[in-house]
């Protein structure tokens, strides 16, 4: 994360059922792979649910109060990190396939607009990219669009919450290794000075 500036990275597992079946306590999270549980995000078990994008259940008729008071919790504890870190942005990663990571960034950054903070999620997961669908932003121009024309090219889209926008994955430009090394830096220097925290879905 050096190479990318201040950043706080994040286990999405903490929103994995899996985890929690696999580990009895948060010291034995700490003590295996090294990390705080900062909190856990309940899964949605019930078909019309994971239809559903995450800010559905976070906002409007069908919000969750289980899933809302999760997210609070989880982005308490982020802020909290965050501030002991010295952190204005957070990478959101996975260790494996089912933790949904891209759910958890998008809830994350949810929870910190409707919390006051001015916050952009970047979908850097371009080999399976579904943030933006996860905050019901139809797929447009994102990261591969500046890895194949540069910044001046870079559009951030609005989403229904005033506080929190979004830069999706974008038209495939390649390897999406050479994507995200080649655009990611500098949208990330780019948009820092604008918002109060970006929010990666790495």
């Amino acid at each position: 994360y050096v190479v990318l500036g201040n950043i706080l990275g994040l286990f999405s597992t903490l929103a994995a059922d899996r985890l929690q079946r696999a580990f009895d306590t948060n010291r034995t999270v700490r003590d295996r792979i090294g990390t705080t549980v900062l909190g856990e995000v309940p899964v949605r078990r019930r078909r019309s649910e994971r239809k559903l994008p995450i800010v559905s259940l976070l906002d409007g008729r069908s919000a969750s109060p289980a899933m809302v008071g999760a997210f609070e919790a989880v982005r308490t504890n982020v802020d909290f990190r965050m501030r002991q870190a010295g952190a204005d942005n957070i990478v959101v990663i996975s260790v494996s396939r089912e933790a949904d990571k891209s759910m958890i960034t998008a809830g994350l950054a949810f929870s910190m607009a409707h919390a006051g903070r001015h916050a952009v999620a970047i979908e850097a997961d371009v080999r399976e990219p579904s943030l933006a669908t996860q905050l019901r932003v139809s797929p447009r121009e994102g990261l591969g669009d500046v890895a194949a024309f540069g910044l001046d090219s870079l559009v951030v889209h609005g989403t229904k919450h005033p506080l929190l926008e979004v830069v999706p994955a974008g038209l495939p430009a390649g390897r999406a290794a050479d994507v995200v090394i080649s655009s990611l830096p500098g949208v990330i220097f780019s948009l820092s000075g604008e918002y109060t925290t970006l929010v990666v879905d790495g």
